[in-house]
Parts: structure tokens; sequence; C-alpha cells
């Protein structure tokens, strides 16, 4: 990859993950992710009660609960390779 490519490929998960961050700080992330939450706290209500030998509703459960938080993960993983990315991008000015 030339010079200029890479650091506009930089700058731009830069911005994405600035993007992301903005988004988890707004009112409508933290809405969002609110309610991502609530949902995990009431399907964990619900495995309380759920008969142990409905295997097909434990993963259904189980299936919700992993796509809430990958969804937050997804978040959190463009913030930090946007923050890795204006590092590199710094760094390579620099040389």
């Amino acid at each position: 990859m030339a010079k200029d490519d890479r650091s506009e490929a930089l700058i731009a998960e830069s911005l994405i993950g600035d993007e992301a961050e903005k988004f988890v700080k707004s009112e409508l992330g933290q809405t969002i992710l609110g309610m991502a939450g609530q949902e995990i706290e009431a399907l964990h209500l619900e495995f309380e009660t759920v008969c142990p030998s409905d295997y097909v509703k434990i993963g259904e459960m189980q299936e919700k609960i992993r796509k809430h938080r990958q969804f937050n993960s997804w978040l959190v993983e463009l913030i930090e390779k946007g923050h890795q990315a204006l590092e590199v991008w710094k760094h390579e000015q620099k040389n």
C-alpha cells in the first residue's frame, strides 16, 4: 500500500472511530445501549424460570444476549481501532 493510501486509510479508520465514540456518548447511543442492557437483564431473569429441558428456548435466549452484547463490542472495537489508527498516523507523520 502506498504511503498516501495508507494515510487515507488510517484517517478514515480514525474518523469512523470518532463517529462511533460520538454515537456512544450521544443521547441516541445511550438510549440504544440502555435498551440493549435492559433486554439482557430481562433475559437473565427469564432464565430463572425457563424449563431446563427447553433447549430451543434457552438457545434462542442465549442468541439474543449474544447479539445485544456484540453490538456494544463492535462500537468499542471501532473506537479502539480509531484511536490506534490516529496514533499510527501521528507516528508516521513524524517520520
